[in-house]
């Protein structure tokens, strides 16, 4: 058996060696590399493709996700803008019938009074409306930025509200010495 094998090796390198002195043989052996380069560069360019078409859609499914937690976000920021505007508006609210109020007891007043009285009234209709412009501001405002705005407004309206008070106060004494 020992014998065998080395005389069936001889044998196979005999052909192959016949085959390859054969020039079509050759040529057969070179037209099938050739559809072997082929068909491996299909199947290479197909998975290329199979992979960049996965890798599109996860952009754009990642895209979608990025746009719709966006929109959450800024539908959030929105309805928290609207809360807080809401609440400083009832403030101003009430900030406008005290200037109506000292308006009509104005009326009354004469003098040094009056004019005094008039100075600030102009000084707070003027603050007032200042602050209307820092909310109407704030409405493009998120995060961090929008939380100082309404910091600054909240102590602006805290400070009017306190001189309205005041200026009321002295309006409607000075109307009652009429």
């Amino acid at each position: 058996m020992k014998r065998v094998i080395p005389w069936i090796a001889g044998f196979a390198l005999l052909a192959a060696g016949a085959a390859c002195n054969n020039p079509d043989e050759q040529r057969r052996e070179a037209e099938k590399a050739k559809e072997n380069v082929k068909r491996v560069e299909d199947d290479a360019r197909k998975d290329v493709e199979e992979a960049k078409r996965k890798a599109d859609e996860k952009v754009a499914d990642a895209r979608k996700k990025a746009a719709e937690a966006d929109a959450d976000a800024k539908s959030k920021e929105a309805s928290a803008y609207q809360a807080y505007s809401d609440k400083v508006g009832k403030r101003l609210t009430s900030v406008d019938k005290d200037i109506a109020d000292m308006k009509a007891d104005l009326g009354k007043a004469e003098g040094k009074t009056k004019e005094d009285a008039n100075a600030s009234l102009r000084d707070i209709e003027m603050r007032r409306a200042n602050v209307q412009k820092d909310i109407d501001a704030a409405k493009d405002k998120s995060g961090e930025e929008l939380t100082k705005a309404e910091a600054k407004i909240d102590s602006t309206m805290d400070a009017l509200e306190k001189d309205v008070a005041s200026a009321a106060a002295k309006v409607k004494a000075a109307a009652r010495k009429t």
